[in-house]
């Protein structure tokens, strides 16, 4: 069972992923493995998985139930940072809309004004 989800690949759309030679390399690896009947299990990535637990899972093929997660370690420092960084940007947005108000209240007079004629 191999959970995509982590692989880098290229975005072609939101739900669209084109894989990189280094991911294709990385499946195809753990494939060959497989296919040599070597049990596989990269935590995040790929598990090897019985037909006895598809059978106790309802044969449900969802790579979650059987891939193993990784815990993602969180920089402290650098969220409170970019959190910093972040309320900056929206306290400048909010200032700018602020500003850009009264226009867009004139423009909806004037668009509403003119279907009158």
């Amino acid at each position: 069972m191999i959970s995509a989800q982590n692989l880098k690949g290229n975005m072609i759309s939101k739900k669209l992923r084109e894989l990189t030679d280094e991911d294709i390399k990385k499946v195809s690896d753990l494939y060959n493995k497989h296919s040599n009947n070597e049990e596989v299990n990269v935590p995040g990535f790929a598990k090897t998985v019985t037909e006895e637990e598809l059978e106790n899972n309802d044969y449900s093929f969802v790579p979650g139930r059987y891939v193993e997660t990784v815990k993602e370690e969180i920089d402290e420092e650098k969220t409170k940072e970019e959190i910093k960084n972040l309320s900056y940007q929206l306290e400048n947005l909010f200032s700018e809309f602020e500003k850009l108000i009264p226009e867009v209240k004139t423009a909806i007079k004037k668009a509403c004004d003119f279907n009158k004629k």
